[in-house]
């Protein structure tokens, strides 16, 4: 697992649950699970290893895994620490990877489940649509 993601989540307080490991596109193996604060949900299936923290936002950006039937998917989804709300982006993706902020409002994003592997660009939070999550989406 990725160590500083880990470490970021433990300063932070939040649990993580594997709840399962399981095989996506061509990949090896990928982690994912839910993650709480105490006792509340923040999200499940979530990609454990791949987490971004926007400290003076205080924001919690990661992966969520979808899946409808035979189609599976990915979104960027963050948590508000201020509001204890969660928030997905609309876009999909068939493999995510959250590299950095490169500013503000990017990210470095990885059409991949690892660093600087595959297609990369620039996602920009202020160009992108949203809306607020229960924890049973």
């Amino acid at each position: 697992m990725n160590t500083e993601s880990r470490n970021i989540l433990q300063i932070l307080g939040i649990r993580i649950s594997a709840d399962y490991r399981e095989e996506l596109a061509t990949t090896k193996d990928v982690v994912i699970g839910a993650m709480f604060i105490e006792d509340d949900l923040i999200s499940d299936n979530c990609i454990l290893e791949n987490t971004l923290y926007k400290e003076d936002l205080n924001l919690l950006f990661f992966v969520k895994y979808h899946r409808l039937n035979n189609y599976n998917y990915f979104t960027v989804n963050f948590y508000d620490f201020a509001s204890k709300t969660n928030f997905q982006f609309y876009r999909e993706f068939p493999m995510l990877y959250l590299k950095e902020f490169t500013s503000e409002n990017e990210i470095l994003v990885y059409i991949s489940f690892k660093a600087d592997v595959g297609n990369n660009f620039y996602f920009k939070l202020d160009e992108e649509d949203f809306y607020q999550v229960n924890n049973n989406n």
